[in-house]
C-alpha cells in the first residue's frame, strides 16, 4: 500500500491490495485500493490524481474525479469517517511526555503481529525509551532489565501450548509475573495471561476482526478496537485481580488489573482506539509507579 516501484526503463508500478475484516464490504474495499494508488501516481505527474497513469484505473476504465481532495462533500465524509478514530494517529506527531516514564525502559515482545511497531512508537512519544524484540529473540535478562515489559498481540490459539510461539510466549509472561516487576498484556498475550491466572480461554462465537467496540475498563468507559476470535471467561478469579467484562451480565474479559499488571484484550494503538493511547499513558505509569506482588492462579 502507498508503496511506488520505479524501473530502469522509467515505468512506474504501484501494486495495492485490501483486507476484508468483519463487516467490510468488498467493492469498497476495492475502490479504496484505486483511491490509493492515484494517491501515489498523482506525485509524479502534475497532472489530476487518478489520471496519472493507465495502471490507476479501476476495471473498465473510469478514473476518480480531478481534484477529488478538494470537494466540499468528500472533505465532509473523511472528517465524519475521522472523527471515530484515534486522533493520535491523524495529528501531527510529537512528543508528549507522561512524568514518570521519562527515560524509563520499555520492551515490546513481539509475538506475530506488525502492530508492536505502533505501541512502541506510542510509548515513545509518552518520553521512554521503547524497542522491539521478537519472541524467539528475547532474553531473560532483558524481561528483568526492562522498567516496563509490554507482551504483544499476535495470532493463534492461546491454548496451544505445542505452538513455539504460544509456548515461548506463556514463558515471557510467566516469567514477568514471578519477578513482580511491570507488565502489559495486550490482545493475545491479554489471553494467555488470563489462562495463567487460572480464567478459562474459548473461541468466540463470532470473531471481532476490526470491530470498535464501547466497553467499562479501569472505571471509566472506552472506545477501542477489538481484533480477536477468542476471549478469556471470568470465573474463579484469583485474589487480588480485578476482571472488566464487556457489558453488565457478561463473562467476556476485556481487561484485567492488579498490582504491576495490566492486561487488555483490544488494540491499545488501533486507528479504532480513540481512547487508546490516554488509556496506554494511564496504565503505563500506574504500572511503573506501583509497588506490590502479581497475584497468580
Amino acid at each position: 500500500i502507498r508503496t511506488a516501484y520505479l524501473a530502469g526503463d522509467g515505468g512506474v508500478r504501484v501494486p495495492v491490495g485490501a483486507t476484508l475484516v468483519r463487516h467490510s464490504v468488498p467493492e469498497h474495499e476495492v475502490a479504496e485500493t484505486h483511491a490509493k494508488s492515484a494517491g501515489v501516481l498523482s506525485a509524479f505527474t502534475a497532472e489530476p490524481a487518478g489520471a496519472a497513469s493507465a495502471s490507476a484505473e479501476p476495471a473498465g476504465g473510469t478514473r476518480l474525479p480531478p481534484g477529488i481532495a478538494d470537494d466540499p462533500e468528500v472533505c465532509a465524509a473523511l472528517a465524519v469517517r475521522n472523527a471515530a478514530l484515534a486522533g493520535f494517529w491523524l495529528e501531527e506527531q510529537g512528543d508528549r511526555p507522561v512524568p514518570g516514564l521519562v527515560g524509563r525502559r520499555a520492551l515490546v515482545v513481539d509475538a506475530g503481529d506488525a502492530w508492536t511497531a505502533m505501541l512502541a512508537h506510542a510509548l515513545r512519544r509518552l518520553g521512554m525509551t521503547a524497542r522491539v524484540e521478537r519472541w524467539d529473540a528475547v532474553g531473560p535478562g532483558e524481561i528483568e532489565r526492562a522498567d516496563l515489559l509490554v507482551a504483544g498481540p499476535g495470532p493463534g490459539d492461546p491454548r496451544d501450548v505445542t505452538d513455539p510461539r504460544i509456548g515461548a510466549l506463556r514463558g515471557v509472561v510467566a516469567s514477568r509475573l514471578d519477578s513482580g516487576r511491570p507488565l502489559l498484556a495486550v490482545c493475545l498475550s491479554h489471553q494467555i495471561l488470563c489462562a495463567l491466572m487460572g480464567l478459562r480461554v474459548e473461541p468466540l462465537p463470532a470473531s471481532f476482526q476490526g470491530t470498535q467496540r464501547v466497553v467499562p475498563v479501569f472505571g471509566r468507559r472506552a472506545r477501542v478496537g477489538f481484533y480477536n476470535t477468542f476471549t478469556a471467561r471470568s470465573g474463579a478469579v484469583p485474589p487480588g485481580v480485578r476482571v472488566w467484562t464487556a457489558e453488565p451480565g457478561s463473562d467476556e474479559v476485556v481487561a484485567l488489573d492488579a498490582e504491576k499488571v495490566a492486561s487488555v484484550q483490544f488494540h491499545l494503538e488501533s486507528v479504532l482506539s480513540p481512547d487508546g493511547v490516554g488509556l496506554l499513558a494511564e496504565l503505563a505509569a500506574t504500572l511503573v509507579a506501583g509497588p506490590g506482588p502479581v497475584p497468580r492462579g
